[in-house]
């Protein structure tokens, strides 16, 4: 992926893909809210709040991306400078609940930008081990570290709900795609620790 070399950049970048819906520049725009980018490791994007600054850079063509980039600065911040893995957890959390909200429920007949709610998803059941980690190290057999990966099935579990109910949509644009990776997420956290079947997958 090409280098991110300012905040500025950063913006502009994905400000320029999000108009394009298709399915390679949703992985693109992934990368750009993935952890596991290179770009996480630059320090001009661990920037707490930004979101709040009156006086920032946009992405003006989608109101929902900009708000998920600017949430996505302040996990970076939380992972890399305060080392505040519960609070990245619970961004991380309002990245995927904005998500399902203003992308999964109200654009129809599409589905470009999967790629990114997928690496949304891995992202957050990497923040709540870490999560776990903390609440472990400090009180050892606390039963509170579960409570991160239950927040993070449903979190995924809603946003499965959203996806197994759209029914209308052409084949190549349906969001049902997305669900066979969803059950892989959920069983990821199920069998990592132990969560009862019925917590990681939605009741009829």
């Amino acid at each position: 992926m090409v280098p991110v070399f300012s905040i500025d950049y950063n913006f502009a970048k994905i400000n320029n893909l999000v108009d394009i819906c298709d399915w390679k520049t949703g992985d693109k725009i992934a990368k750009s809210l993935s952890l596991d980018d290179d770009h996480s490791q630059a320090p001009f994007l661990h920037i707490e709040a930004y979101g709040s600054r009156n006086r920032r850079c946009r992405i003006s063509e989608d109101d929902a991306f900009d708000e998920l980039v600017c949430l996505h600065l302040h996990v970076l911040h939380n992972v890399h400078v305060a080392r505040d893995f519960i609070t990245a957890q619970g961004t991380q959390i309002q990245m995927i609940q904005l998500f399902n909200k203003e992308i999964l429920q109200k654009r129809k007949d599409e589905n470009w930008f999967l790629p990114v709610f997928y690496h949304l998803c891995t992202d957050l059941r990497w923040l709540s081990k870490q999560a776990e980690t903390c609440i472990s190290d400090e009180d050892e057999g606390d039963s509170t570290a579960n409570s991160f990966f239950e927040s993070a099935a449903k979190a995924i579990t809603e946003c499965y709900r959203t996806c197994v109910s759209d029914v209308h949509a052409e084949a190549g644009k349906s969001k049902k795609v997305a669900m066979l990776n969803m059950t892989n997420q959920l069983f990821q956290i199920y069998v990592q620790v132990r969560l009862p079947i019925s917590t990681c997958f939605p009741k009829n």
